[in-house]
């Protein structure tokens, strides 16, 4: 078992111990679990996150969107980039860079260009 599934396992029991894990913890497994390009995983640990009404921040967010982005999902990074500014989140160069790089990956030069 490598150390991604040993850290994820450690964080699913970590409710057993009394232990509630707030947005660093979460980011900590999701930075992990996104270096993994296991986005559905990433996807479950945010559902998860908002179920248990721990706030996503801002690192949250930008790992999501540039996890979406580095697996050719624009939409669903822009979609993110949507959420992150609903809930009162200002995005940085960094989101913008993520949201433009994948566009440039999937070859939409017309979607970067509006964006820019």
């Amino acid at each position: 078992m490598g150390y991604t599934e040993k850290a994820i396992e450690s964080f699913s029991r970590m409710r057993e111990f009394g232990v509630e894990p707030d947005a660093y913890m979460y980011n900590t497994i999701l930075r992990d679990v996104l270096n993994e390009n296991l986005l559905e995983l990433a996807l479950a640990l945010y559902t998860t996150m908002l179920k248990f009404n721990v706030e996503p921040n801002f690192y949250t967010y930008n790992m999501l969107i540039d996890g979406f982005c580095k697996t050719g999902e624009v939409k669903g990074a822009q979609e993110m980039l949507t959420e992150m500014k609903r809930v009162g989140i200002v995005p940085c160069v960094l989101s913008m860079t993520s949201i433009l790089y994948g566009c440039c990956q999937v070859n939409n030069v017309d979607e970067a260009a509006y964006i820019v």
